[in-house]
């Protein structure tokens, strides 16, 4: 029987005349898999799978490549088919209005 796992997996643009700060991307994608082992080798997969090789706006060669897997949660029964991602984690109470983002900051994110 197949669960359903999601993967945060890191890329990496390596550019050609780099600054000195690096640009990353977390991707997380969500399949099936029959166990964590499996669920493992098919997030890697998926990792390698997406690397490609572009030339930027400047004109410089870019590979994006993938790193690795950052982290990877089982989606239980807990979790509906929209979930893909969750977190459960400690903080004060008066904290919890801080992790939640006004709209406008949602929109400039998203790029509307």
């Amino acid at each position: 029987m197949a669960n359903r796992y999601s993967a945060k997996l890191l890329f990496y643009y390596d550019v050609a005349q780099q600054s000195t700060i690096a640009q990353f991307e977390e991707r997380i994608v969500t399949f099936e898999a029959r166990g964590p082992k499996e669920a493992i080798a098919r997030a890697r997969r998926m990792g390698n799978k997406a690397e490609y090789v572009f030339k930027n706006a400047a004109g410089s060669d870019t590979a994006f490549q993938f790193l690795g897997i950052a982290d990877m949660i089982k989606l239980g029964v807990e979790c509906s088919d929209e979930e893909v991602w969750y977190d459960v984690y400690r903080m004060k109470t008066s904290k919890a209005d801080s992790r939640i983002q006004p709209d406008h900051q949602l929109l400039d994110r998203i790029r509307v």
